[in-house]
């Protein structure tokens, strides 16, 4: 069975997982963590461990908010796991495509992928308006 755990910086994980369950309904494969500032990033590998522990013959996608930031740094260890997959710059597109994955193994060129969507989803959307109504004048001719 795949799982998909979700770790950040405050509570991007947990609304993340509230968003996402709000699109696709309640999800029993996902779990979030979040470093607290009071919380230490050696505690919350503790608690990524063990809820990977409960399940060890399970795939796990592991996804963190920031790269290079505490919490992406510290589940770097578990890479070396069988059947962990850490990917950086969580966004909700790029967990959608994740979630919507069929069943069986991941392989890397899916999750490429999906990380390729994830980012194609970031959008300065006044200049995508600006191109949109440019393209719209440009067919008027067509409309004659």
């Amino acid at each position: 069975m795949r799982q998909f755990i979700l770790a950040s910086h405050g509570s991007l994980a947990t609304g993340m997982v509230g968003t996402i369950e709000m699109i696709l309904g309640e999800r029993k494969d996902l779990a979030a963590f979040s470093l607290t500032p009071e919380g230490k990033t050696e505690q919350l590998l503790r608690q990524v461990k063990a809820y990977m522990e409960a399940n060890p013959a399970d795939e796990y996608v592991i996804v963190t908010d920031l790269i290079g930031g505490s919490v992406h740094t510290a589940l770097t260890s578990l890479v070396g796991m069988p059947g962990v997959h850490l990917l950086s710059g969580m966004n909700l597109s790029l967990l959608l495509e994740l979630l919507l994955l069929p069943d069986g193994e991941i392989r890397a060129e899916q999750i490429y992928s999906c990380m390729t969507k994830g980012k194609e989803s970031i959008l300065y959307m006044n200049d995508e308006i600006k191109k949109y109504k440019e393209e719209k004048e440009d067919d008027e001719w067509l409309n004659c």
